[in-house]
């Protein structure tokens, strides 16, 4: 009975090794499997970083685009204001002189 019960301890030992082994050759393969995906995760990144640069310096670009256009805008405004209305007072005040009274009638 001895030997039985140390055959069964052999094999189980055994049994437990080889299992031992093979889960620590799977962890082998997976730590390696893991470091190239972490590498090519690392070039995706790199590359994000450069397309998030070039769309912020296309942001900035149109940015500083519509900015021109209303100060354009504003600067055109405020400058061209002043003589339209000078001239459109002066063209209503001519208009006026010209018009007749409405107690004037030709007859």
């Amino acid at each position: 009975m001895d030997t039985t019960t140390q055959i069964v301890l052999l094999i189980m030992v055994s049994v437990l090794g080889i299992t031992l082994v093979a889960v620590g050759i799977m962890l082998f393969f997976l730590l390696k499997d893991l470091r190239v995906s972490v590498g090519r995760l690392n070039v995706i990144l790199k590359d994000l970083e450069v397309v998030s640069k070039r769309v912020s310096e296309g942001t900035e670009l149109v940015d500083e685009i519509i900015l021109g256009i209303r100060d354009s805008v504003y600067s055109m405004k405020t400058q061209l204001a002043n003589p339209v209305g000078s001239l459109l007072g002066f063209v209503g005040g001519i208009k006026s002189i010209f018009q007749k009274k409405g107690g004037d009638t030709d007859e």
